[in-house]
C-alpha cells in the first residue's frame, strides 16, 4: 500500500468515526429526557413516533457518512457525482456493485468502506435495540415493582449485556452481506471515453481515434462526434491499451498505456492536439454566436476544486461577445446551482447567529433569512449579469489577465467591478455591475423588516458588495485558476 493511499484513508476513517460518535452522542442526549420522563406519557403511538424519529435521525447520520466517502471518490477516483454516490452507497451498505469500480490504485477503499459501514450500522442498531428495550421495560414497570417486592433483583450488568448482545447480533446479520461485497465478481468489460480538444480547449470533431491493445489483431477505430467525444466499449480488463488520435492540421497524439479494471469507465485526459507546423492557416466556418456558445459551454464546466462554480471567468483573450440568450443562460445557471443554494444557507445561518435582519429566531426566522438572502442574490445576478448587460451591451464576465507586472494585474483585478469590456471589445464603465448591486438592495426593501430598510442601507450594502467583487478579482487573478481543473492547463 503506497504512502499517499494511507494518508488519504486514515483521515477518512477518522472523520467517519468522529461523525458517528458525535451523532450518537447527540441522539442519546435527545432521547434521554423521553426515557427518564413519566412512563405513562410514552406509550402506544408516542413510543412508535419516538422510535420512527430516532430511526430517521440514524438514517440521516449514515447518509452524511456516505456523502463524506462519496466526496472523496468524486475528488480523487470517479468522474461524476452520480457514480461517486452510487458506489459509496453500495460499498457502505455492503451490497457491492459491478458496473462501477475504482482505479486499481484506490481499489482497497471499497472493501474498507464496507467494513466501516458494518461497524457503524452495528453501533446504530445496538443503540436502537437498547432504546426499544428500555421503553419496553418502562411500560412494564408495575410488573417489575411487584417482582422486585418479592425479593428479586436484576444484575447491574444486565443492561450492558443487552447492548453487547445487540451489537453482536447486528454484526452477525451484517457480516454475511460484507462477504458478498468482498467476493470477487466475474470480470466485467470496461470502457474508454474522452473528448478531443486543441490547445485552446476547443473541441475537434471528425478526428480519427484508434484503439490498439497488445493482443494481435485487436485494433479499433472511430471518428470523434460533433462534440469531439468518443467511446470504446467492451474492453477486456487487465489488457494494456493505447489510444492514438490524428486530425488534419494537427500533430498526431498518442496516449500512455492504459490498464482497465473490471467494469471501469476510464475517462481519457490530456488528449489535446497541437497544431502542426505545416498548418499555416486555419479556416473558421463558425459564426461569432456559435463560437461564443462553445466558449460558454467550456466556462460552464469551470469549477474550483471541481465543485464551486467559476462560470464568470474568461481565460481566453479573444473571447467572442455574449449574445443576450447566453447572458441569461449563464445567469440562470449560476443562480440555480446547488452550491449557490448552499452558500445562501450558510449566509442565513451566520445572520441567524448575529440576529440580523430583524426576523426573529427559530425555524421561521431562519427560513425568512434564507429566502431573503437567495432573493437578493438572485436579483443581483439576473439584473447585474443578464438584464443590464443585455440592454447596455456589456460583458458581465471577468477577463483574466495572467500576464504583465503584478502591479498591472492588481489594478486590473481591483478595477473589475467598475470597468468592464463592452460587446464591441472596448473597455468602458461597468454600469451593469453597479446597477445590479443597487437594484438588488432596492428590491430587498420589499421584504426586509422595517428596521432594515432605507436608502442608506441600500448604498451601504452596494459598497460592501463592490468590495467583495474587488477581493474576488484578486483571488481570480492570482489564486483560483490553479485550483480550477478545466482551466489549469489552458493556454490563453
Amino acid at each position: 500500500m503506497s504512502f499517499h493511499r494511507v494518508v488519504a484513508e486514515l483521515p477518512l476513517i477518522t472523520l467517519t468515526l468522529w461523525l458517528q460518535s458525535a451523532g450518537v452522542a447527540v441522539l442519546i442526549a435527545w432521547v434521554r429526557p423521553a426515557l427518564e420522563g413519566d412512563a405513562h406519557q410514552i406509550r402506544g403511538l408516542r413510543t412508535a413516533a419516538l422510535i420512527v424519529r430516532f430511526s430517521a435521525a440514524v438514517v440521516v447520520l449514515h447518509g452524511l457518512e456516505i456523502l463524506l466517502w462519496a466526496f472523496f471518490y468524486r475528488w480523487r477516483c470517479l468522474p461524476s457525482w452520480d457514480s461517486a454516490i452510487y458506489f459509496s452507497v453500495s460499498s457502505y451498505s455492503t451490497l457491492g456493485c459491478n458496473d462501477v469500480s475504482l482505479p486499481s490504485n484506490w481499489r482497497t477503499l471499497g472493501p474498507l468502506e464496507s467494513v466501516i459501514g458494518v461497524l457503524m450500522c452495528g453501533i446504530s442498531v445496538s443503540l436502537l435495540f437498547a432504546i426499544v428495550t428500555r421503553l419496553s421495560s418502562r411500560n412494564a414497570r408495575p410488573w417489575r415493582k411487584n417482582y422486585h417486592a418479592r425479593g428479586h433483583r436484576c444484575h447491574p450488568s444486565w443492561n450492558s449485556r443487552r447492548f453487547l448482545c445487540a451489537f453482536i447480533f447486528a454484526g452477525c446479520v451484517a457480516f454475511p452481506a460484507l462477504g458478498q461485497q468482498l467476493t470477487v465478481p466475474d470480470p466485467q468489460p470496461g470502457k474508454i471515453s474522452g473528448t478531443v480538444t486543441d490547445v485552446n480547449d476547443d473541441i475537434v470533431p471528425g478526428a480519427n481515434v484508434i484503439l490498439e491493445s497488445s493482443a494481435p489483431g485487436d485494433r479499433r477505430s472511430m471518428v470523434s462526434g460533433d462534440n469531439g467525444s468518443f467511446t470504446f466499449d467492451d474492453l477486456t480488463p487487465g489488457v494494456p491499451y493505447r489510444v492514438t488520435i490524428n486530425a488534419d492540421g494537427f500533430v498526431t497524439w498518442t496516449s500512455p498505456v492504459i490498464m482497465i479494471s473490471p467494469g471501469q469507465i476510464h475517462f481519457l485526459t490530456g488528449s489535446t492536439l497541437q497544431i502542426a507546423a505545416g498548418a499555416v492557416s486555419v479556416t473558421v466556418y463558425a459564426s461569432s454566436e456559435q463560437i461564443a456558445a462553445e466558449q460558454v459551454k467550456i466556462e460552464e464546466r469551470q469549477r474550483v476544486f471541481g465543485v464551486i462554480p467559476n462560470f464568470y471567468v474568461v481565460y481566453s483573450h479573444d473571447a467572442a461577445p455574449l449574445t443576450t440568450k447566453l447572458k441569461f443562460r449563464l445567469a440562470l445557471k449560476a443562480s440555480t446551482d446547488p452550491v449557490f443554494f448552499a452558500a445562501n444557507a450558510l449566509v442565513a445561518g451566520a445572520q441567524q447567529a448575529g440576529d440580523t435582519p430583524n426576523y426573529g429566531q427559530g425555524a421561521m426566522g431562519y427560513g425568512q433569512r434564507f429566502g431573503a438572502s437567495y432573493a437578493t442574490g438572485f436579483t443581483d445576478i439576473m439584473v447585474g449579469e443578464a438584464v443590464l448587460p443585455s440592454l447596455l451591451h456589456q460583458d458581465p464576465r471577468y477577463f483574466y489577465q495572467g500576464t504583465g507586472t503584478k502591479r498591472s494585474r492588481v489594478f486590473h483585478a481591483l478595477s473589475s467591478p467598475f470597468i468592464c469590456k463592452g460587446d464591441n471589445g472596448k473597455w468602458e464603465p461597468n454600469y451593469s455591475s453597479v446597477g445590479g448591486d443597487l437594484a438588488a438592495g432596492a428590491v430587498s426593501n420589499l421584504y426586509y423588516p422595517q428596521a432594515n430598510r432605507g436608502a442608506g442601507i441600500v448604498f451601504e450594502n452596494a459598497l460592501i458588495t463592490s468590495g467583495g467583487r474587488m477581493a474576488n478579482g484578486l483571488v481570480q487573478e492570482f489564486i483560483l485558476r490553479r485550483f480550477t481543473p478545466s482551466a489549469r492547463n489552458r493556454t490563453q
